[in-house]
């Protein structure tokens, strides 16, 4: 029996939460959200959602051959910044955003 609590097993989780997701904490709690995704390679879409002290905050992406669809949420009493490669960064607050991206 091989016990999944393992270094190994939570580095690849997090990998993907943190860069292919692209949810990050700017502030401990999750006060403040950086969404930082990362699409590229074979990756054209990706989704994720954590539980946070404040409420829920979630990503969904979807790549296209020239845009970059994105759902983001946002907790109640908490900011977020969004930030995509070759794109200024964007301050956002609580509640959910959809918005489309070009992509060079």
């Amino acid at each position: 029996m091989n016990s999944f609590n393992h270094y190994t097993y939570g580095a690849v989780g997090e990998w993907m939460f943190r860069t292919v997701a692209g949810i990050v904490t700017g502030e401990p709690g999750y006060r403040l959200i950086r969404f930082k995704p990362r699409p590229g390679g074979s990756l054209t879409q990706a989704s994720a959602s954590i539980r946070t002290p404040h409420g829920r905050v979630a990503i969904r992406w979807c790549l296209t051959q020239h845009q970059l669809d994105l759902e983001l949420e946002v907790p109640e009493e908490c900011a977020a910044i969004l930030d995509v490669a070759g794109q200024p960064e964007q301050r956002l607050t609580s509640g959910k955003h959809a918005m489309t991206l070009a992509c060079v």
